[in-house]
C-alpha cells in the first residue's frame, strides 16, 4: 500500500511538473509573438515617421546607446525631432524620411515582465544610401498594470561589411520583388540582403508546367576560394539544391544539381538575364529527375514596386 501511495504521489508530482513545463513554454512563445509584433509596429512608425506611435512604444527613461557609446534618452530625442516644424510648403510625398528594418534573432525572458532580445537591423538615411547593418540587444518591459511591452534599452554595434557584399553589389539590380505569371506558371520572388550584408536572400513561390508547386528560400553567396557566386536553396517541401554561378555578359547563370523530398536527383542549367531595370528573364534548361528529362522553362519577369538597390 505504501508503495502504491508513493507512486501516485510521484505520478501526480511529474504530471504537475510537465504541466508547468508546458504552460512556461506556452508562456514563452506567446512573450515571443508580442515582443515580435511590437518591434514591428516600431519599425512601420519609424518608417511612417510617426513619433507618437514610437514615443508609446518606449519606457519614460528607455535609453539607446549606438556605435558611438553615446547614450540618448529615446522620448527626449523623439521630442526635440518633433519640435522641429516642417516648411508650410512642404507636401508628404516630398519629405525625405530614413528607413529602418529589425530582425528578431532570440527572446529570453529574464523574469515576470522583463526580456531581452538579440537581433539585427538594416538603416539607410535617405532612399537609395548605403545600408548599415547593425546587431542590437534589446530590453522589453511589461509593467504592472500593463498590458503591453515597452522598451527600455536598446544597444547596437555596427557590423562591418568587407569582401563578400563587396562582390554581391554587383547583383544588386536583382534586388527587389518580381512576378511573372500567365495560364500555365507563376513566379512570385523577394530578393533583399540579409542583415549583415554578407549574403542576398531569395524568397519565393512557383507553379511552373512539369515542376508543380513549392515555395521556399535561397540563399547567394560569394565563394572567395572558388571566386564565384554559390546558391543554397531550401524548399518548404524538404528538398535542396545547390548551384555555382558565373556571371554573363547580361547576368548569370549556373549548374544546379539538388534532391527531391522524396530522395530523387535533380538538375538543370539556370539562367537569369537582365532585360532592363525593371525586367529580367529567367530560364531553365537540360533539367533533368533521376536522369530523364524535363521540359524547358522561360519566364519574363517584372518588378513590382520601386526599385531599391540597398
Amino acid at each position: 500500500m505504501r508503495l502504491a501511495r508513493r507512486l501516485i504521489i510521484a505520478s501526480t508530482l511529474a504530471a504537475a511538473s510537465a504541466c508547468g513545463f508546458a504552460l512556461a513554454q506556452d508562456d514563452a512563445a506567446a512573450t515571443r509573438e508580442q515582443i515580435v509584433a511590437a518591434t514591428k509596429q516600431f519599425v512601420e512608425a519609424f518608417n511612417s515617421g510617426d513619433i507618437k506611435k514610437m514615443s508609446e512604444l518606449w519606457t519614460e527613461h528607455g535609453d539607446f546607446v549606438g556605435e558611438n557609446g553615446q547614450k540618448i534618452n529615446f522620448r527626449e530625442q523623439l521630442a526635440a525631432r518633433a519640435a522641429v516644424k516642417k516648411p508650410a510648403n512642404a507636401k508628404e510625398k516630398d519629405l525625405v524620411r530614413p528607413s529602418l528594418t529589425m530582425a528578431v534573432d532570440s527572446v529570453r525572458i529574464v523574469a515576470s515582465g522583463v526580456a531581452t532580445v538579440d537581433g539585427t537591423s538594416t538603416f539607410k538615411s535617405y532612399p537609395g544610401a548605403p545600408a548599415v547593418h547593425s546587431r542590437f540587444t534589446a530590453t522589453w518591459v511589461m509593467r504592472e498594470g500593463q498590458k503591453s511591452w515597452s522598451l527600455d534599452s536598446v544597444r547596437e554595434n555596427h557590423v562591418p561589411v568587407g569582401l563578400h557584399h563587396a562582390h554581391l553589389a554587383e547583383l544588386k539590380w536583382m534586388i527587389g520583388q518580381w512576378s511573372a505569371e500567365d495560364k500555365d506558371a507563376n513566379f512570385e520572388t523577394v530578393i533583399r540582403w540579409s542583415a549583415d550584408g554578407n549574403y542576398l536572400e531569395r524568397e519565393f513561390k512557383t507553379r511552373l508546367p512539369g515542376r508543380g508547386e513549392q515555395s521556399g528560400m535561397q540563399r547567394i553567396g560569394w565563394d572567395p576560394k572558388g571566386e564565384q557566386f554559390r546558391s543554397w536553396t531550401f524548399a518548404h517541401d524538404g528538398s535542396f539544391s545547390q548551384a555555382e554561378w558565373t556571371s554573363t555578359e547580361n547576368g548569370l547563370e549556373a549548374e544546379v544539381s539538388g534532391v527531391t523530398a522524396d530522395g530523387k536527383s535533380i538538375g538543370s542549367l539556370a539562367r537569369i538575364l537582365k532585360i532592363n531595370d525593371d525586367t529580367i528573364e529567367w530560364e531553365s534548361v537540360e533539367a533533368t529527375l533521376e536522369g530523364q528529362p524535363l521540359p524547358d522553362l522561360k519566364l519574363r519577369l517584372v518588378r513590382k514596386g520601386k526599385k531599391d538597390e540597398g
